[in-house]
C-alpha cells in the first residue's frame, strides 16, 4: 500500500492524498465559508477539514503515510515566506518540502498525457528565489520529462541602487493584472474574471499605447514592468485624464472597458512573448501552463493560434489550490517512483452530496414544496424537460469537484437559449451583468457547436459557431468558455437525454454558491443556497424539490 500527502499552505488552502493510485482532494474553503481560505489574512486556518476528509474517505491513519509534501515559497524548498512551523504539522509523518512554482508546474505535468512538455508557471506572488530584498521568481519555465522536470527560464524581480540605496522592483504579471482589474471593476465584484468579462466590451486602443510602455520585452523572453504597476499598491493611476483608485465606479462603464481591453492586450502579447521563447529553449510540442495567470481563459484560448505549440494542457486547478496537488504527486512519482496517474476527465476527488433525509423533506413540505424521487433514466427525462421549459435549476449530485469552478456536480445550470435567461442567472447570482456564463457540452459534440480547442475544466474560450442558438453562453466578443463534459461526468446522461429529444447537447452552467461565498459542500449549503436563491428547481442526488405545484407527479412524491 502506498500513500502520500500534498498540502498547500499559501492561499486557497487545500489537501491531496493519493493511496494506491486514487486521488482524494479538497479545498478548506469549503468547509470555512472563507472564501481562498488565506495563510496571509488574520482569519487563516489550517487545512483541518479537508485533511480530515481525505485520511478518513481514505480510510489512512498516519502510520501508513510514506511521504507528506508541503508547498514552501521558498526556491530552496525549505519552508519558505510567511508559512510558520505550526503544531498541525507535527502530527504529520514524514514531512518535507516542494517550492510552490515547482509544485504549479507538476500539477500539470503529472497529471497531463504527455511523455514530455514544456511547462510555463506565472502567478502573482511567485516564489523566493535565496536571494536578500524578499527577491521573487515570478515566471517560471521547465523542460519536463517521466524522468524530471528542469527549470531552463526565469523571470525575477529587479535589484537596482538609487541614492546610493538599493531597491527591489516588483516584477509580477500576476500583479500588474490584478492592479488594473481593481481599479476597472467596482468594489464588491470579483476583479480578475471581471476583468476578462469587461474586457471583452473595449471599442477602441485609447489606452494601449500607454498600457504598453509599462511592460519592456526583452529578446531574451524576459519582461520588465514599469514600477509601480508590477508591486500590489494602493496609488491612484492617472490615464486618458481620468484618475484610477480601487473599487471606483465613478468612471464611465466605456472608459473602464477600454482600458480593460488594453491590459488583457498587453497581458495577452507578454505571455506570449515567453511562451515564443519558451519554445525555441525546448523544441517540444507539448505546453503545460499552471499558476494563476492560467486562469485567464481568454489568453489560454489563444496560445495554439499565437505560438508553435501544438498541445497545450492546464491543470484542473491551476491556483494555489492546486499546489497540493502537484505535491502528492511529486512524491507519488518522483519519491516513491509510482507509475503515472492516467490523466482525469473527471476531478470529483470531494466529499459526495448526502442524501436528504425524511424529516428534511417534511420540512421543506412545510414551506409549499414538492419532492419527488426518479430513478436515473427519468431523473434525466425530467430534467431535460424542465430546462428546455426555461426553468433554472440547482444541480447537487455526486462527489465535490476539486479546484475554482463547478463542473458537473454544485452547479445552477439552465438551456442556453437565450440572452434573458443569462440576465437572469447574473440577477439571481449578484454577478455584474457583462460577465459570461460558461457551457458545458458532451465532448463528442464539441466540433459542431464551437471552434477552438478546450478541455474538461472550463479552461479555455472557444468560438461559438452560431451564437444565435447559444446566445446565453456566448460572451460579447463571440467566445465561450466551454467545458468538455465526458462519459463519466454527472452532466453527461442529461446532455445526451437532449440531444435525444432533438434539443443541442449543451446547458448553460455556472457554480452553485452564494455571493462572496465558495461553492457549496454539503447538503445544508445546498439547501440553504435553494432558499435564498430565486432558482425554480433542485436536483439533489436523485431527488428533485419543485417550486411550482403545476411540474408535481404525485405517484413519484416521497
Amino acid at each position: 500500500m502506498s500513500v502520500v500527502i500534498g498540502i498547500n499552505l499559501s492561499h486557497d488552502t487545500s489537501v491531496c492524498l493519493i493511496k494506491n493510485g486514487k486521488i482524494y482532494a479538497a479545498e478548506e474553503e469549503r468547509w470555512t465559508k472563507l472564501k481562498h481560505n488565506s495563510v496571509y489574512n488574520e482569519d487563516y486556518i489550517f487545512p483541518n477539514n479537508a485533511l480530515e476528509y481525505v485520511m478518513k474517505e481514505s480510510s489512512t491513519s498516519f502510520e501508513d503515510v510514506d511521504y507528506t509534501v508541503c508547498v514552501s515559497m521558498s526556491e530552496k524548498d525549505v519552508m519558505g515566506d510567511k508559512i510558520q512551523p505550526r503544531k498541525e504539522l507535527e502530527e504529520i509523518p514524514n514531512v518535507s518540502y516542494i517550492c510552490h512554482h515547482k509544485a504549479h508546474i507538476l500539477a500539470g505535468f503529472l497529471l497531463s498525457p504527455y511523455e514530455q512538455a514544456a511547462g510555463l508557471c506565472i502567478d502573482g506572488g511567485g516564489s523566493l528565489i535565496g536571494l536578500d530584498f524578499n527577491t521573487r521568481e515570478r515566471t517560471s519555465g521547465y523542460f519536463c520529462d517521466k524522468e524530471n522536470y528542469t527549470r531552463i527560464y526565469s523571470n525575477w524581480d529587479e535589484i537596482t541602487v538609487k541614492d546610493s540605496k538599493i531597491y527591489r522592483i516588483n516584477n509580477s504579471l500576476g500583479l500588474f493584472y490584478l492592479n488594473f482589474a481593481q481599479r476597472c471593476i467596482p468594489k464588491g465584484d470579483e476583479p480578475e474574471g471581471s476583468m476578462m468579462a469587461m474586457a471583452a466590451y473595449g471599442v477602441d486602443d485609447t489606452y494601449y499605447d500607454d498600457i504598453k510602455k509599462l511592460i519592456t520585452l526583452y529578446p531574451n523572453g524576459n519582461y520588465l514592468i514599469k514600477a509601480p504597476y508590477g508591486s500590489n499598491n494602493d496609488m491612484v493611476y492617472e490615464f486618458n485624464q481620468w484618475k484610477w483608485s480601487k473599487g471606483q465606479s465613478e468612471i464611465p462603464f466605456q472608459e473602464r472597458a477600454n482600458l480593460a481591453r488594453a491590459v488583457q492586450r498587453v497581458f495577452e502579447e507578454t505571455v506570449i512573448h515567453i511562451l515564443n521563447r519558451l519554445y525555441e529553449l525546448t523544441h517540444v510540442d507539448n505546453l503545460i501552463f499552471s499558476g494563476g495567470c492560467a486562469l485567464n481563459s481568454k489568453l489560454n484560448g489563444l496560445i495554439l493560434e499565437k505560438t508553435p505549440f501544438s498541445s497545450v494542457y492546464i491543470p484542473p486547478a491551476p491556483h494555489d489550490g492546486g499546489t497540493a496537488v502537484g505535491a502528492a504527486l511529486y512524491a507519488w512519482n518522483y519519491l516513491l517512483g509510482e507509475k503515472r496517474l492516467e490523466s482525469p476527465s473527471n476531478i470529483s476527488w470531494g466529499p459526495c452530496m448526502e442524501d436528504i433525509t425524511r424529516d428534511e423533506i417534511s420540512l421543506l413540505k412545510k414551506y409549499g414544496l414538492k419532492c419527488v424521487s426518479y430513478a436515473q433514466n427519468e431523473l434525466m427525462d425530467m430534467v431535460s424537460a424542465l430546462l428546455i421549459k426555461g426553468k433554472i435549476i440547482m444541480w447537487a449530485r455526486g462527489c465535490m469537484e476539486f479546484g475554482p469552478r463547478a463542473l458537473g456536480n454544485r452547479s445552477i445550470i439552465a438551456y442556453p437559449y437565450s440572452v434573458e435567461i443569462r440576465d437572469k442567472i447574473n440577477i439571481i447570482k449578484k454577478r455584474a451583468w457583462y460577465r459570461p456564463v460558461a457551457p458545458s457540452v458532451m465532448e463528442d459534440m464539441f466540433q459542431y457547436y464551437f471552434t477552438g480547442d478546450a478541455d474538461y475544466y472550463m479552461n479555455k474560450t472557444s468560438k461559438t459557431i452560431d451564437a444565435g442558438t447559444l446566445e446565453a453562453v456566448t460572451h460579447n466578443d463571440g467566445t465561450a468558455r466551454v467545458q468538455l463534459v465526458s462519459k463519466d461526468n454527472e452532466f453527461y446522461p442529461l446532455l445526451k437525454q437532449l440531444k435525444n429529444k432533438g434539443y443541442a447537447p449543451v446547458i448553460l452552467n455556472t457554480s452553485l454558491n452564494l455571493k462572496g461565498k465558495p461553492i457549496a459542500n454539503n447538503k445544508t449549503d445546498v439547501l440553504e443556497a435553494f432558499f435564498k436563491l430565486d432558482c425554480d428547481v433542485l436536483v439533489l442526488n436523485d431527488v428533485v424539490v419543485l417550486k411550482d405545484v403545476s411540474l408535481y407527479n404525485a405517484e413519484k412524491e416521497v
